[in-house]
């Protein structure tokens, strides 16, 4: 199955595909912010918002998707209204910084020297793999020095834009828009770390990654499963997410494993560690991270209950 990487990987390749946008006046700002506030009274609540506070210190934390649509903006009124009231704005990795990307593309997710993917795989994986780019409509030399869990990822996030889920409408990159340079940005993780967590796989199981990853989109079962969690967080059903985590835990492919393990568990704990010195530091923060980080019992909100600070759920 490859869902997770609609919410776990989607910001990993925004560059790929990341509209130009213009600066605008001020007085233009100020006029579509007002608007925007007024168009939130009558928004949905989608996502799930938690406030966590210690001693006199408050944090929201927000759970976004990182490919959307136009129609999901503006956010409805709880979240816009406590971005408005906090001065920073944390976000997995900022998105606008494209030059961060690309050199981390290019040290984790290429292979060096003039390498290629034909020489890294089996017969059988490439065959499969040539098959799905003609399918896709992509050119083969297009990702022929990529590795096989960058190929995955990036194979993943084209045919969700295909299916009307845009990278350059991700909730986080909204947020940034809306944070513009009035709020100090900050980063829990940088594109490095994240890239480096895929390129940490064995190379066997870097392999097995993009077989799964093939399945998934030759069986449609990615993208069926993708709408199901997309409208989770179009409608806050957190119980939903929670029901996919343990199916995923009873699941022993290495896209499972590697989902559960590396890149919700470990990235949790450190994700948590970042709200902690929020905390501590003062001043209210907004921290924006993919959904899936707040479920279940080893997700940010449990970690931070576990330490002892107050964690309401907003919505």
């Amino acid at each position: 199955m490859d869902i997770r990487r609609l919410f776990v990987f989607a910001v990993l390749s925004a560059f790929f595909c990341f509209p130009a946008r213009a600066e605008t006046s001020a007085a233009t700002k100020a006029a579509t912010s007002a608007m925007a506030d007024r168009q939130a009274e009558k928004r949905p609540q989608r996502g799930a918002l938690f406030r966590i506070r210690h001693q006199d210190r408050t944090t929201y934390l927000f759970g976004t998707i990182h490919a959307g649509k136009p129609g999901y903006f503006p956010l409805n009124a709880e979240v816009t209204q406590a971005l408005a009231a906090s001065r920073r704005l944390a976000v997995e990795v900022d998105m606008r910084r494209q030059d961060r990307f690309e050199a981390a593309l290019t040290k984790y997710g290429m292979y060096p020297d003039g390498g290629l993917i034909s020489r890294h795989v089996s017969a059988h994986t490439l065959g499969r793999l040539k098959k799905a780019t003609d399918t896709i409509g992509i050119p083969f030399d297009n990702i022929a020095r990529m590795k096989p869990w960058m190929i995955a990822n990036l194979l993943t996030s084209i045919v969700i834009e295909r299916h009307g889920f845009q990278l350059g409408h991700g909730v986080d990159l909204h947020l940034l828009t809306l944070a513009g340079s009035a709020k100090t940005v900050l980063e829990l993780e940088s594109a490095a770390y994240q890239l480096s967590l895929f390129d940490g796989m064995p190379v066997a199981d870097q392999e097995s990654y993009l077989l799964e990853t093939l399945e998934s989109i030759e069986n449609g079962e990615g993208m069926e499963q993708a709408r199901a969690m997309v409208n989770a967080w179009e409608n806050a059903d957190l119980d939903t997410l929670d029901a996919f985590l343990l199916r995923e835990q009873k699941d022993k492919t290495i896209s499972s494993t590697f989902l559960q393990e590396v890149l919700l568990d470990r990235r949790n704990a450190g994700m948590a560690d970042k709200i902690a010195g929020y905390l501590k530091n003062g001043g209210t923060a907004f921290v924006a991270v993919g959904m899936l980080h707040l479920v279940g019992e080893r997700g940010v909100p449990a970690l931070l209950r576990k330490r002892g600070y107050r964690v309401e759920k907003v919505y």
